[in-house]
């Protein structure tokens, strides 16, 4: 078995969480979901276990 990577990219971090890349840059601007920049480029990097709380507290959200 594979290690879970540290950080992944937006889009393997949507595939990971079932939502769209759109979803994940709306999450970050409402400061729900912390990330990194890395690369030249400064790519928006995602840690497995940020994802996973951010989709936990969404659901606990949604269902108050």
């Amino acid at each position: 078995m594979n290690p879970e990577p540290l950080l992944v990219d937006i889009q393997a971090a949507a595939h990971l969480v079932g939502v769209s890349p759109s979803v994940l840059r709306r999450w970050t601007s409402d400061g729900d979901l912390p990330f990194v920049r890395a690369g030249a480029g400064g790519k928006k990097m995602f840690s497995p276990s940020d994802l996973r709380r951010a989709v936990e507290r969404r659901k606990e959200v949604n269902e108050q």
